[in-house]
């Protein structure tokens, strides 16, 4: 199991190698024992959300990978599916 903390500023990359930018915060729904993650907060618009100057802090806000495409963490890098990139 790894804290929450030990993912914030790691490098986000697809499958296939393209770069999304770096973890910057993270989405969740907070159930009635337990926080279950939903999104990765990645690029300018997620440092602007962990900065709190995010307009808006909902589902499709900013640079949202969702966290069910997360495939792998390790060697400081969270792996998404390649269809995880957010529009540009």
């Amino acid at each position: 199991m790894k804290r929450l903390c030990a993912l914030l500023d790691l490098e986000v990359v697809t499958e296939s190698g393209e770069g999304l930018g770096r973890a910057f915060d993270f989405q969740g729904d907070l159930q009635a024992s337990s926080l279950k993650l939903t999104g990765i907060f990645v690029g300018r618009s997620g440092l602007r959300e962990r900065l709190g100057a995010s307009r808006a802090r909902h589902k499709g806000s900013g640079d949202v990978i969702p966290w069910d495409s997360v495939v792998r963490i390790r060697a400081g890098k969270i792996v998404v599916r390649d269809d995880a990139a957010p529009p540009s």
